[in-house]
C-alpha cells in the first residue's frame, strides 16, 4: 500500500481526486464507499445538483 492522504471538503469537484468517500453528518458516519458508488448515491446527487446550481449562477 502506498502513501495516503485525508482530504476534508464540501467541494464536490475535489472528489475527482480521491479513491474513496467518507461522509459524516453531525459527527456520525453515514457513508464509506468507493468514489463511483458514493457519487451515484442519492444523497450525493443532491449535493452535486446544489454545487452545479451555485457555480452556474456565479
Amino acid at each position: 500500500m502506498g502513501p495516503a492522504a485525508l482530504v476534508a471538503t464540501h467541494r464536490v469537484p475535489i472528489l475527482e481526486l480521491v479513491e474513496r468517500v467518507v461522509v459524516l453528518k453531525e459527527g456520525q458516519l453515514v457513508m464509506d464507499a468507493p468514489k463511483a458508488q458514493a457519487l451515484n448515491a442519492d444523497r450525493m446527487q443532491s449535493h452535486r445538483r446544489e454545487w452545479k446550481n451555485e457555480n452556474q449562477s456565479a
